[in-house]
């Protein structure tokens, strides 16, 4: 048996490498196996059980050569000439060897893929929004997004290992690599975020991760007015600057309120949120008759309209009619805002 079982080790190794085939490749060894022991099985046996006003159907071969594989045996089909026990007796030692060699081969792949996927080596696929660097940043947008499109396929690439627990699918390596960005999914993302510690990295990865995937909407994050810039000449439309924190700073100074709100309303986990939503249920209104029915059937205040030719309207005018290419900004949540969130 052991012998029996290094030949077929060595057919499937010889066979194919990557681990995904060897599966495939060894549960083939078995269907073989079972359909061939099947068809001796019948040939062999078919004669006598019909001598004997018995049918036996190829059928009934098949799972009798399925069952002695795997060494049931509940009895209901049994060889009845010397060809017959001899292929009983083939089978349940060619069977323990296949099944055993295809159950320890699908819990290596499982462990091996489990593995791999906690130490970020593992290839994300299909993935919503990737998010490149280990800064605070990158953790609040992670959460940020998550909390907001609970459905969003998310990937995370650092650099190292993550010292915190994270809900999201992470891949470590070199974060300029080519070969570490596709395993995180650039390459077929529909948002990449970039928001690594160094500027002079965080334009690279931008450059890459466009050259990569062409059609995204990449979203870097520029630490000094110097990379915003320099991005913006690149090409880059969605650059975030670092200033916007440094305002919310300069107005706790003087209007501390005001810092204080846009802090809330910028993250869901505060008691109020600024959204975007489809203007469908507002087309053909007014800005007066839409902020009437706004707030009486969904408790919201429009405080904006985005419009399609990337315009947006702050606090527009009452006369404003709302078309169905409109996006509403507005303002969701009620509550006593006390500190920052």
């Amino acid at each position: 048996m052991v012998l029996i079982h290094r030949v077929l080790v060595n057919l499937l190794r010889s066979l194919v490498k990557p681990t995904k085939n060897k599966v495939v490749v060894a549960a083939t060894i078995v269907a073989v196996i079972a359909v061939v022991n099947a068809g001796l099985f019948y040939y062999f046996e078919k004669p006598v059980w019909e001598a004997e006003g018995q049918e036996l159907s190829f059928a009934r071969a098949l799972y009798w050569s399925i069952i002695t594989m795997a060494t049931v045996g509940y009895g209901d089909i049994v060889p009845k000439t010397g060809p017959g026990m001899a292929v009983a007796v083939v089978n349940a030692i060619l069977g323990i060897a296949s099944y055993s060699l295809l159950v320890s081969l699908i819990a290596e792949q499982l462990l091996s893929s489990a593995l791999r996927k906690t130490w970020g080596l593992a290839w994300l696929k299909n993935r919503d929004v990737v998010i490149i660097g280990d800064s605070e940043e990158c953790i609040e947008a992670m959460d940020e997004i998550k909390k907001n499109i609970s459905h969003a396929r998310i990937s995370w690439i650092t650099d190292k290992q993550p010292n915190i627990t994270v809900n999201v699918d992470y891949v470590v390596g070199n974060l300029v690599d080519t070969e570490t960005m596709r395993r995180g999914g650039v390459d077929k993302a529909k948002y990449i975020i970039i928001c690594p510690r160094d500027d002079s990295i965080g334009v690279h990865i931008a450059l890459l991760a466009r050259k990569l995937n062409p059609g995204a909407k990449i979203i870097p994050l520029a630490r000094t007015s110097k990379t915003t810039e320099v991005l913006e000449a690149a090409g880059f439309q969605y650059v975030v600057p670092s200033t916007i924190t440094a305002r919310i700073l300069a107005s706790m100074v003087f209007e501390k309120n005001v810092a204080l709100l846009i802090s809330d309303l910028t993250t869901i986990k505060g008691v109020g949120d600024l959204v975007e939503k489809p203007a469908d249920k507002y087309v053909g209104l007014t800005i007066e008759e839409a902020l009437v029915k706004a707030k009486r059937e969904e408790d919201i205040i429009i405080v904006g309209i985005a419009k399609p030719n990337g315009e947006i309207l702050v606090n527009p005018p009452l006369d404003y009619r709302i078309s169905s290419e409109d996006k509403l900004l507005v303002v969701k949540g009620t509550g006593v805002l006390s500190k920052i969130v």
